[in-house]
């Protein structure tokens, strides 16, 4: 039986093949990561945006009056997207939230543009794109 004798590899040596490849792959990896964390930053600032303007309408609704809707959404979106907010209540049909009775529905909504909402400035929306909360309730 004839023995294999090893051949010299034709192929020129690799090295460094494995630093170029990290060297692609890492930036790839940062764009995905930080749209990742711009996404995660978008969906807490939408949230925070719905809970604020719930907890407004319930405080417009047991007849609060408007410093108590701003302390409201103070409270929970804090004093610097509170201060960029847009915060209207009135009646589902325009009217004033003074006129609506005992019984008809009260409209909160609350606006901000993501510019200003958004704390890490990452997320894939456009500076002017507005975040809103809206909510409905009954007067008591």
């Amino acid at each position: 039986m004839a023995r294999l004798r090893p051949t010299a590899s034709k192929r020129p040596p690799r090295r460094g093949i494995v630093a170029f490849e990290a060297l692609a792959a890492i930036p790839l990896f940062l764009i995905v990561l930080l749209g990742g964390v711009g996404i995660a930053d978008l969906l807490i600032t939408e949230q925070l945006v719905s809970e604020a303007s719930g907890r407004a309408a319930r405080k417009a609704a047991m007849g609060g009056s408007t410093e108590e809707i701003d302390a409201v959404v103070r409270a929970v979106l804090g004093d610097k997207r509170a201060g960029q907010a847009t915060i209207t209540v009135r009646g589902v049909d325009g009217t004033e939230a003074s006129q609506v009775p005992p019984g008809g529905l009260l409209e909160v909504r609350i606006e901000i543009a993501a510019r200003h909402a958004l704390t890490t400035g990452l997320a894939p929306v456009g500076a002017d794109e507005p975040l809103l909360g809206r909510t409905v309730m009954q007067r008591e």
